[in-house]
């Protein structure tokens, strides 16, 4: 009955700190840590190939389709150079045929009214080659103004286009146009967008005399048929870097480009669009094809989204295999926690039945390994625990022994007074002495005045009961009285000596106890003149190794108890150390700590 109560009280007290650990301890599920990571894992793969393949896509499209483009405006660039040069040599042809300059002949009967229907019969001629024109202007060697327009004739107009940008431009340039000798420049301005100008330097064709400035306006419907059929937008730029044609959607951007195009390279990008070009040969003209990246992701985007969904079905199937994979996994570990679990509450647990394979299992192995010594340690615990209350039951016991030796002692010491035995007196008061020392006090320490005042007493009742052959000399320094040492603990070594070294000797015993401070403490040194020991016996003893022989022999285990009692109170450098011989004696010395009685 009594293991039981100590079995259920450790028990209850293992279950109680254990169970308080536990709820002190928040966690989340390894099991759901290992999902959410795996499918983060999935899902940064998804992304990190998603990136790789984009851009990996991106670039191999942007190449294709500006080789393409850059293909595509060469030829173009070819086909114009050589476009605009049968045009201007053919315009020179109609302008010759038409005879606009022929009134310069007789320039005194000219007429207005017939230069501007040789004018209008110019216009017609390059109509026939596709070519429309929709107003010419001329300003002649001797300053003369002819002016005419499809809409509508008049002579007011000639005022009028003299205030537009076409008019101003050719005033403020007419010197350096009449020295471009048969050049045709081609000139847009913003004040008539729909139009392209074609500037030229007329000569005569025979005498090469100089004899005025054509200026044309085109239909820009003429270039805007260089778009048909392509997948991007152009725009041509004149020999100075100016915005010559584009499409209306395309102004913007390609007024902005204008700026650039000096610094510009090759499939550059800007304003949303990929840009490449191209130089027309002999007017110095650059054509620019725009292609808007807004449409070309667009077409990407398209099958783009068609991919999302196989991918969302992979992370689908992805998440149910990484689902499938942490149970797997951490099955093992589950059964564990679930196992703490219930010893937190105070359960009886048995083996775990893990999956093997894997780290968990040995986990899992261990965990069974150490339930078990679990289980051996708390029956231990139980046993030691019945075991202490039945040593302290004994104690108790115990004490009434040496209280009861003592009050007869001092009985029989009344009596001995009584009958005037003064040596009897004398040895009962010695002995009673040392039973009051063996009895329990309230402290561990005692001064060393009062250690030393034992080991005289036990030393005269040993010469009485000698017979007298037992001398002894203590020596000890004044200042170190006072000195606190266990107690107890040099009336062992003293009784050891006596009882062990000097049995069965018929010479007279002589032991001498010298106290004095060193530089490790206090220091005790035991001198006998017995028979001695060899000194492998003694390290054996002093390690707690002792022979068969003397197992129970209170003196030898007593030297190992106060070796083991040294170092509990002090530690490791304070203890015992003995130096004996056969036949030549043994010298013990005791290094304490040197302690004052209050410190």
């Amino acid at each position: 009955m009594l293991y039981a109560s100590g079995a259920d009280g450790v028990l209850k007290i293992l279950d109680l700190n254990f169970e308080y650990k536990m709820k002190k301890i928040s966690f989340k599920s390894i099991r759901v840590r290992m999902f959410v990571g795996m499918l983060g894992l999935i899902f940064i793969l998804v992304l990190v190939v998603n990136a790789v393949v984009f851009r990996k896509y991106i670039g191999d499209m942007e190449k294709e389709v500006v080789s393409y483009a850059d293909d595509t405006v060469q030829k173009i660039a070819e086909n114009m150079a050589e476009t605009i040069y049968s045009l201007e040599e053919n315009m020179m042809y109609k302008i010759t045929y038409s005879e606009m300059f022929s009134y310069q002949k007789d320039l005194q009967n000219a007429v207005a009214f017939s230069v501007e229907h040789k004018m209008q019969a110019f216009a017609e001629l390059m109509k026939s080659n596709t070519l429309l024109i929709d107003t010419v202007y001329i300003r002649d060697k001797y300053n003369c103004l002819f002016y005419w327009n499809r809409a509508e004739a008049s002579h007011d107009y000639v005022r009028e286009f003299k205030k537009t940008e076409a008019g101003r431009y050719i005033e403020d340039h007419y010197e350096t146009l009449k020295s471009q000798r048969g050049a045709t420049i081609w000139r847009r301005f913003e004040d008539d967008p729909d139009h392209i100008y074609l500037i030229k330097t007329v000569l005569n064709q025979d005498s090469l005399v100089y004899e005025g400035i054509l200026c044309a306006a085109l239909d820009k419907s003429y270039l805007a048929e260089m778009e048909e059929n392509l997948s991007f937008q152009m725009a041509v730029y004149d020999e100075t870097g100016s915005l010559l044609y584009s499409s209306p959607s395309l102004y913007d951007a390609a007024q902005s480009w204008a700026g650039e195009l000096s610094k510009a390279k090759p499939a550059s990008r800007g304003n949303g669009y990929l840009n490449v070009y191209s130089t027309v040969d002999k007017k110095g003209w650059t054509i620019t094809g725009f292609i808007s990246q807004k449409e070309f992701l667009e077409g990407m985007m398209e099958m783009f989204g068609q991919l999302f969904w196989l991918e969302l079905l992979f992370i689908l199937l992805s998440a149910a295999m990484a689902a499938w994979l942490s149970k797997n996994m951490t099955v093992n570990i589950s059964s564990l926690i679930s196992s703490f679990r219930r010893i937190g509450h105070g359960e009886e647990v048995g083996d775990i039945q893990y999956v093997p394979g894997d780290e968990t299992a040995y986990l899992c192995e261990q965990f069974n390994h150490m339930n078990h010594k679990l289980k051996d340690s708390i029956t231990q615990m139980a046993l030691d625990r019945t075991q202490k209350e039945k040593a302290e039951y004994n104690a108790l016991l115990a004490q009434m022994n040496p209280h009861f030796l003592f009050n007869t002692l001092e009985s029989i010491n009344a009596l001995a007074k009584l009958e005037g035995q003064k040596e009897i007196s004398d040895s009962i008061t010695k002995l009673a002495g040392l039973f009051r020392a063996s009895l329990p006090g309230k402290g561990e320490e005692i001064p060393l005045a009062q250690e030393l005042d034992y080991v005289r007493q036990y030393l005269e009742l040993q010469k009485l009961v000698s017979g007298g052959k037992l001398e002894w000399e203590i020596s000890a320094e004044d200042s170190l009285l006072s000195c606190r040492i266990p107690k107890l603990l040099l009336q062992p070594l003293v009784e050891n000596a006596v009882i062990h070294g000097f049995s069965d000797m018929m010479e007279t015993a002589m032991i001498i106890l010298i106290v004095k401070a060193s530089p490790m403490g206090l220091a005790v040194e035991i001198y006998d003149n017995g028979k001695g020991m060899e000194q492998t016996f003694i390290d054996t003893i002093l390690r707690g190794e002792e022979t068969e022989k003397y197992k129970n022999d209170r003196a030898h285990i007593g030297l190992c108890s106060i070796q083991r009692r040294i170092r509990y109170l002090y530690g490791e450098p304070y203890g015992l150390t003995i130096t004996s011989s056969i036949g030549e004696g043994t010298v013990v010395k005791v290094i304490l700590p040197l302690l004052l009685l209050n410190t």
